[in-house]
């Protein structure tokens, strides 16, 4: 009798055992840190699962040259939804063409109010509108200029971004060559990038000296280009570079 009593605990204490094991394996939390561990993990693991150096960035355009009142801000809404690493632009955020600092600051004070709403960082590039004449440029410069200029450039998982200032090159052919100077020496330090994205606002810059010079610094077999002021879709390319125009993003087609 005490033996079979014995027998029955032991029986239960294996049984509550076994259940404690099951358990722990019907709640187990897998993790994982990059997409192609996550891709172990699931059901089906993807036909190409994006490697731990993927980002995804957004590219707005034209503002003005005509805006279109809240067009702007709706697309800061937009791209809050889709959540990029960040947010590169093209320039001609305001509509400037003025030497009234008062009302480049009020402009100015509209746009910052709108862009600064994105969850994303936002990465300026100056356009004709932005910085048409010294006045502007130098306004614009103490409000997003890096390092006192209006050009600059960052690397983020091993891609190199660069932004230029087209407009004031095609202006000024001072700030053309101290532009070109520095993309020379910008291009020498990012030779182990594994892409260079280059952002400025005209396209071809009408074909001045200093568009040529800028091309032929700009590795052909990694660099890809992106820039607006046409207000519409296109693509060229320039001795094998490609470059993207972008459509405007809150400023009217033009006719």
């Amino acid at each position: 009798m005490f033996f079979d009593r014995l027998n029955g605990k032991f029986q239960m204490r294996v049984i509550q055992q076994a259940l404690s094991i099951l358990l722990s394996i019907l709640t187990v939390s897998f993790a994982a840190d990059t997409p192609h561990e996550l891709s172990k993990i699931a059901g089906w693991k993807g036909a190409a699962p994006n490697s731990e150096n993927t980002f995804n960035f957004i590219i707005l355009s034209d503002r003005t040259g005509g805006h279109v009142p809240g067009r702007w801000a709706q697309a800061i809404e937009q791209i809050n939804l889709l959540k990029p690493d960040f947010v590169m632009s093209v320039g001609d955020f305001i509509e400037g063409y003025t030497e009234d600092v008062n009302r480049l600051n009020a402009e100015w004070a509209e746009f910052d109010e709108m862009t600064q709403k994105l969850d994303a960082p936002f990465f300026y590039c100056p356009g004709n509108h932005d910085v048409l004449n010294p006045k502007m440029l130098k306004l614009y410069i103490e409000k997003h200029g890096v390092n006192g200029k209006s050009y600059y450039s960052f690397d983020y998982k091993g891609s190199h971004f660069v932004i230029l200032d087209s407009s004031s090159a095609m202006r000024d052919t001072d700030f053309a060559d101290a532009q070109i100077k520095w993309l020379a020496r910008d291009m020498n330090s990012c030779s182990k990038a594994d892409r260079i994205f280059v952002f400025y606002h005209h396209p071809e810059m009408k074909n001045k000296p200093c568009f040529k010079k800028t091309m032929e610094l700009l590795p052909k077999d990694k660099t890809t280009i992106f820039a607006g002021h046409r207000h519409e879709l296109n693509y060229l390319e320039h001795n094998s570079l490609p470059i993207h125009v972008l459509a405007e993003t809150g400023s009217a087609k033009r006719k």
